[in-house]
């Protein structure tokens, strides 16, 4: 049976046994939700395009047929790389919805600077690293 024992002094505890809370999404530096689901919406769609044109690029290799790009007639061989390529099309996504959601893709980013240079943002603020 596990049993959790919290400590009441905290300065006698370890890191390890305690969780602090996560601010960095409330800081003052973190642009708007509505900004952020526009960089990820535009980056979901780059990893698309990048995509797109890996899969034209290896048909013209000749690593993927026509067929099975048009038909879905494919061999094992192409039906492993396609599926390959879809799942680290999926990753892409993925990743850029957590990294986007927490501020760190180009253009979403935390304005850090410009708010302590404006004296909006103390340096006591929780802030986006």
């Amino acid at each position: 049976m596990d049993m959790e024992v919290a400590k009441r002094d905290r300065s006698k505890a370890a890191p390890f046994q305690y969780v602090a809370e996560r601010t960095e999404l409330l800081s003052p530096a973190m642009p708007s939700v509505v900004r952020r689901l526009l960089v990820i919406a535009a980056y979901a769609i780059g990893c698309f395009v990048v995509a797109a044109l890996v899969e034209y690029g290896t048909m013209r290799a000749g690593l993927l047929s026509a067929a099975c790009v048009a038909d879905d007639r494919c061999l094992r061989s192409e039906s492993l790389l396609m599926n390959g390529f879809g799942l680290l099309l999926i990753g892409a996504w993925v990743g850029c919805v957590i990294q986007g959601w927490r501020g760190r893709l180009y253009g979403c980013r935390g304005a850090t600077k410009q708010l302590l240079a404006r004296g909006r943002l103390s340096r006591h603020d929780p802030i986006v690293s």
